[in-house]
C-alpha cells in the first residue's frame, strides 16, 4: 500500500487516493469520481442554460428593500410590511 485514502476518522481525503489493501479505498475513488462527474454536469448544465438565454444569477430584492428602510430610519410594522410586499411580488409574479 502507497497510501491510504482515508484519514484517521475514515473520512476520504485528496484528490487522488492510492488504492491499498483495503477495498473501502475503492468506496472513495468511487465517490471522488462522481462528485467529479457530478462537477462537470453541473458545469456543463450552466454552459447550456445561459447558451439559451436564461440568467443564472439573481439579485434578491429584500436587502436592498431592508437596507433603505434603515437608511430612512424606518422599523416596525413598516419593515414588515414592505417585507411582506416584496415576499410577494418576488414569489408570485415573473
Amino acid at each position: 500500500m502507497l497510501s491510504d485514502a482515508r484519514d484517521s476518522s475514515g473520512i476520504c481525503v485528496g484528490n487522488t487516493p492510492i488504492l491499498g489493501d483495503d477495498y473501502a479505498d475503492v468506496g472513495c475513488l468511487l465517490r471522488q469520481e462522481r462528485m467529479k462527474m457530478q462537477e462537470r454536469v453541473f458545469s456543463t448544465e450552466a454552459v447550456m442554460l445561459r447558451a439559451f438565454g436564461f440568467v443564472l444569477h439573481v439579485e434578491h430584492p429584500h436587502k436592498f428593500v431592508l437596507s433603505l428602510l434603515l437608511l430612512l430610519g424606518l422599523d416596525g410594522p413598516i419593515l414588515q410590511e414592505a417585507w411582506n410586499l416584496t415576499n410577494d411580488r418576488y414569489f408570485t409574479f415573473p
